[in-house]
């Protein structure tokens, strides 16, 4: 009676795994999963955004085929926006984050603009990866299309506590054109720099005073504001800066030492 009873519970068992499995219904094959990838690209912002979660509903199993989609350049001529939303999707995943890292680094060097913007934008959610895109979004601060330099200066602002190897870059960066439009990506990516820059704060310190020193008026007027917004951990190497500094420059450090200390009364 007892082992009856034994075998009944584990029938039962069984049964409800098996009932329970089958309510999830059956797993994406490929031709759906596709569908939803191209439903990325639509207009509609429900039908948009149920792709994007019923994707991401799908956990890691849907990687592979997300990071293929990303690669696809036949998709621009079907919808020009479906791969440029990929990224904001890989986003919405967040793990495992090497993995996406890379896929969105290789992104860096696509033919497509707006496709390379989305994946520097994406990259500042990946801290855990920022070793390696912290020198792609570097790079990516000499790309020739704005959108993408002021993407990649902003995601490397959100990176800061990383991003001292692309101090260099970041620096460059200051002598961006400013546009008419306040928000033309041109002014957003020395923006971009400006703020990385300070976020950064004293590892940046001894090469933004080297700048100030050989660089032109408007660079001097741009970096003097960095230091300000540096503070008082700028003060040591600026003062030694003043001591050894010809007049022009002397101003200059002057100024940036008489900001920080009103800031702090």
């Amino acid at each position: 009676m007892g082992r009856k009873l034994i075998q009944t519970a584990l029938c039962c068992g069984l049964l409800c795994i098996a009932s329970a499995a089958a309510g999830q219904g059956p797993a994406p094959n490929a031709d759906a999963r596709s569908e939803l990838i191209r439903q990325i690209g639509s207009d509609n912002h429900v039908e948009r955004m149920s792709a994007f979660n019923a994707l991401v509903g799908q956990g890691e199993s849907a990687l592979p085929d997300v990071f293929a989609a990303l690669k696809d350049t036949s998709l621009d001529a079907a919808n020009e926006r479906i791969r440029p939303r990929i990224p904001v999707l890989l986003r919405r995943f967040g793990t495992p984050q090497k993995p996406i890292a890379d896929a969105l680094i290789s992104a860096l060097g696509d033919d497509n603009p707006a496709v390379r913007s989305s994946a520097a934008n994406a990259l500042r959610q990946f801290d855990q990866a920022a070793a390696v895109s912290v020198p792609a979004l570097a790079a990516a601060l000499s790309d020739p299309e704005e959108p993408v330099r002021g993407a990649a200066a902003f995601a490397l602002a959100d990176l800061s506590d990383w991003a001292e190897p692309a101090i260099p870059a970041l620096i460059r960066a200051l002598d961006e054109p400013l546009g008419n439009d306040a928000l033309d990506w041109s002014s957003s990516a020395r923006t971009g720099a400006a703020a990385a820059l300070e976020r950064i704060g004293s590892p940046a310190v001894p090469s933004l005073i080297d700048a100030l020193i050989a660089g032109s008026e408007s660079r001097k007027t741009t970096i003097s504001t960095i230091l300000v917004n540096i503070g008082p951990p700028a003060v040591p190497s600026v003062s030694k800066a003043l001591a050894e500094a010809d007049s022009e420059n002397g101003i200059h450090f002057q100024a940036i030492l008489l900001l920080i200390s009103a800031e702090q009364r």
